[in-house]
C-alpha cells in the first residue's frame, strides 16, 4: 500500500476510534442514563448523515478518476451535498424551534444540536470525498481527526461545567459548526445552478442514492433507536458502548476503503473488477482476524471502556458479535462500487432499502424476544444480506470473482465465533477463535497469491512484480 494510502487509512481510523478511546470519560461523567440520551442523540444525527454521505462520496470518486474534465461534476456532487447538509440544518431546527414553542419538548438544546451537527458533519463528509480523491491526504487526516476527536473533546469539556447531555451535545456541535464552514471553503463545490447542465445529468444518479442513504441509516444507526426504544435509555446507554467497541472493525474496514477505493479505478480496465474481488476478500480475511482478536479480548477490555454501573458481560457478549459485521460489511463496499461505476444507482438504493426494512422488522422483533443479542445478530445477519445481494446484481455487469477455499474459511470461521459468542461459554468462545486464527492467516497467505495474480496473469507481468507496485 502507498503512503498515501496508509494516510488514509489513518486518517479514517482516527475519525473512528476518537469516540472510542473518549467513551470511557464520557461515560464517567455523564453515567448510564444521560450518556444513554447522547447515543440516542448521536445516533439520531449519524442517521441524518448518512442520508447523503452514504454514497455521494463514491460518485465523486468516480467522477474523479475519470479525467480532468469530470472534476466539475464531482465539484457539482460536492454542491449538491453542501446544499443537502444546509438543508438538513435550517429545516431540523425550523421544527425543533416549533416544538419548543408549542411545549412538545422542555429542552430544545439536544435537538438543535443534532440536527446542527448533521448538516455540519454532511459538509465534512464532501469534503473528505474530495481531499480523497485529489489524493490530500494530509489534509484528510487533519479533518478526520478534528472533526471527531476535537467535537467529542468539547463535549467532555461542556460536562465539567454541567454534566448533561444537552450540555455534551452543546460543545460537541459547537466544533463542528466551524469545521463545516470550513469544509465548504476547502472543497469549493460548484453550485448546481451555475452549472445547469452538469447538474442535470447528476441529479438523477445522486437522487437515487437518497433511498439508499436512508436505507443505509437503518442499517447503521436505527439499532441504537431500537434499543432505546424497547429497553428505554438505560437499554441504549448499554447497547451504544458495545457497538462503538465492535465497531472497530467496521472503521477498520472502512479506513481501508478510503484507500482501497482509489486503487480499484487505478487498475487496469480489463482486470479492475476482477482484483477488486480478489482483494476485498483478502481484506475481508484480514477484518476477520481482527473480530477474532476483538472477541477474545472483549470481556477485559469493557471494564476499562465502561464504569461499574454498565452490564460489562452484556457489553462484551454485543461488541464481540457486532465486529462480525464490518467483515460482510467491506465485501459490500467493494460490490457497491460496480453498480456505481455503471450508473445503476437506483438498483442499489432497491437492494439498500428493502434490506433496510426488513432489518427493521426483524431487528424489532428481535430486541422484543431476545433482547440486545438477538438485535445485535440481526444487525451482523441484514450487512450478510446486504452484501450477497448486491454482489448477486453486480455479477451481471462484470467478473467478481469471490469464490475459492479462503472465503468458504471466512464463511465457515465467521459462523462459528458468531455462534460461539452468542450461545457458548466464555472458554469454548476463546479456544475457538484462538484456534481460527492461524487458519485465516493461512488463508489470507493464499489470497494474497490470487490477488497479485489477477494482474499478473492479463498484463504478462510477473507476479513479483505486481505486488511490489503501487495499488
Amino acid at each position: 500500500m502507498s503512503r498515501h494510502g496508509l494516510l488514509y487509512v489513518l486518517g479514517a481510523a482516527l475519525q473512528g476510534m476518537a469516540l472510542l478511546v473518549a467513551t470511557p470519560f464520557a461515560t464517567r461523567a455523564l453515567g448510564a442514563d444521560e450518556y444513554g440520551r447522547v447515543a440516542i442523540a448521536l445516533a439520531l444525527a449519524q442517521t441524518l448523515v448518512s442520508v447523503l454521505a452514504a454514497g455521494f462520496p463514491q460518485l465523486i470518486l468516480r467522477d474523479w478518476a475519470r479525467d480532468t474534465g469530470s472534476r466539475t461534476d464531482a465539484r457539482v456532487t460536492v454542491g449538491l451535498m453542501v446544499i443537502g447538509g444546509a438543508s438538513i440544518a435550517v429545516v431540523g431546527s425550523s421544527v425543533v424551534a416549533v416544538l419548543a414553542t408549542t411545549g412538545t419538548i422542555s429542552d430544545p438544546l439536544p435537538a438543535y444540536a443534532v440536527t446542527l451537527s448533521a448538516g455540519s458533519l454532511t459538509c465534512v463528509a464532501a469534503c473528505q470525498a474530495v481531499l480523497r480523491a485529489a489524493r490530500r491526504p494530509l489534509a484528510f487526516v487533519i479533518l478526520a481527526t478534528t472533526s471527531t476527536l476535537g467535537a467529542v473533546l468539547a463535549g467532555i469539556a461542556t460536562t465539567k461545567v454541567m454534566p448533561t447531555a444537552g450540555a455534551y451535545l452543546a460543545g460537541y456541535a459547537a466544533v463542528l459548526l466551524v469545521l463545516g464552514a470550513v469544509s465548504v471553503l476547502i472543497s469549493q463545490p460548484v453550485w448546481p445552478w451555475r452549472e445547469r447542465d452538469r447538474a442535470r445529468r447528476n441529479l438523477p444518479p445522486a437522487l437515487a442514492l437518497v433511498p439508499h442513504g436512508l436505507g443505509m441509516v437503518v442499517l447503521l444507526s436505527s439499532d441504537t433507536i431500537l434499543a432505546g426504544g424497547f429497553l428505554g435509555a438505560e437499554g441504549a446507554g448499554t447497547y451504544q458502548p458495545a457497538i462503538m467497541l465492535g465497531n472497530i472493525v467496521f472503521t477498520l474496514a472502512s479506513a481501508l476503503f478510503n484507500a482501497w477505493g482509489p486503487a480499484v479505478y487505478r487498475q487496469p480496465a480489463k482486470v479492475r473488477w476482477r482484483w477488486m474481488g480478489a482483494s476485498a476478500v483478502l481484506i475481508a480475511l484480514l477484518l476477520a482476524g481482527a473480530a477474532a482478536c476483538l472477541a477474545v479480548t472483549a470481556r477485559w477490555v469493557v471494564p476499562v471502556f465502561v464504569g461499574p454501573d454498565f452490564d460489562h458481560d452484556t457489553i462484551a457478549t454485543l461488541a464481540g458479535t457486532v465486529a462480525w459485521m464490518g467483515v460482510a460489511y467491506v465485501l459490500y463496499l467493494g460490490c457497491s462500487l460496480v453498480l456505481v461505476e455503471h450508473g445503476r444507482t437506483g438498483t442499489l438504493a432497491a437492494i439498500t432499502v428493502t434490506t433496510a426494512v426488513a432489518f427493521l422488522a426483524t431487528g424489532a422483533v428481535a430486541v422484543h424476544v431476545f433482547g440486545l443479542e438477538g438485535l445485535a445478530l440481526s444487525k451482523v445477519g441484514a450487512h450478510v444480506v446486504l452484501f450477497f445481494a448486491t454482489w448477486r446484481v453486480a455479477r451481471r455487469f462484470d467478473l467478481v470473482p469471490l469464490g475459492g477455499w479462503p472465503t468458504l474459511v471466512l464463511a465457515l470461521v465467521g459462523t462459528a465465533a458468531l455462534g460461539a459468542t452468542v450461545f457458548g461459554n466464555p472458554t469454548v468462545q476463546t479456544s475457538l477463535l484462538l484456534g481460527a486464527l492461524p487458519v485465516i492467516a493461512v488463508a489470507a497467505l493464499a489470497q494474497v497469491r490470487r490477488t497479485s495474480r489477477v494482474v499478473a496473469t492479463d498484463a504478462g507481468t510477473d507476479p513479483a512484480d505486481v505486488t511490489r507496485r503501487e495499488p
